[in-house]
């Protein structure tokens, strides 16, 4: 497997009152789109003229794109 690696980042926003403890977090997975490899494959091509077998190493990502996330929690 290559090197893998991300950033992710988030900011949390807590409010005490009455009904309890209020959370908001807003965020970012994989913040700078780095496409990590979720899985390395072989793939399998045949020439239909001369019969010659080629295979391909490839690679599947599943998040190559940043990810937002909201999140609220509630405790009382």
């Amino acid at each position: 497997m290559p090197k893998f690696h991300r950033l992710d980042v988030g900011v949390n926003f807590k409010k005490e009152n009455r009904l309890g403890h209020r959370t908001w977090s807003f965020g970012l997975y994989n913040a700078y789109g780095q496409q990590n490899a979720f899985s390395i494959y072989f793939s399998t091509d045949i020439d239909e003229n001369t019969g010659e077998v080629t295979r391909h190493l490839k690679q599947l990502s599943i998040f190559p794109v940043p990810l937002p996330y909201i999140r609220y929690t509630l405790k009382f």
